[in-house]
């Protein structure tokens, strides 16, 4: 149950995050947004593009790791929880990314307080297999 509760969550908040950040990148399109640190135009609707399908990856990836392990049966478990771990990976490889390029303290957000959450799930998802293989 904490499992399904935590994929929902960061499923919603990622889609609602990948939302936001169409909605940037149209305003950017249109002239009425410019980050300082980005760049020109095009690159800074780039920038909220990428941002957008990275998030909607994520989300994806979640709602598709409680989908697969709500069924409980060993390889639905382990492809859910491998789908989890992608979108580890793509939170991490993402925050690494702006924390080597010289970014704030507020890019150790994500590594500190979503990917223990993640892990979790994949442990649990270990242990569920394990218990359904014996």
């Amino acid at each position: 149950m904490p499992t399904a509760i935590v994929l929902w969550v960061f499923g919603v908040i990622f889609a609602v995050g990948a939302v936001l950040c169409l909605l940037d990148a149209r305003q950017a399109a249109h002239g009425s947004i410019q980050v300082a640190l980005i760049g020109d135009l095009q690159h800074t609707v780039r920038w909220f593009i990428r941002g957008a399908i990275a998030n909607a990856l994520v989300a994806i990836l979640c709602i598709l790791g409680w989908y697969l392990m709500r069924r409980r049966l060993s390889a639905t478990l382990a492809l859910g929880s491998i789908a989890v771990m992608v979108a580890a990976f793509i939170i991490c490889q993402r925050s690494l990314i702006y924390l080597f390029r010289g970014a704030g303290f507020a890019y150790w957000f994500d590594l500190v307080l979503e990917l223990p959450f993640l892990f979790y799930a994949i442990i649990y998802a270990y242990r569920e297999c394990r218990k359904v293989a014996a």
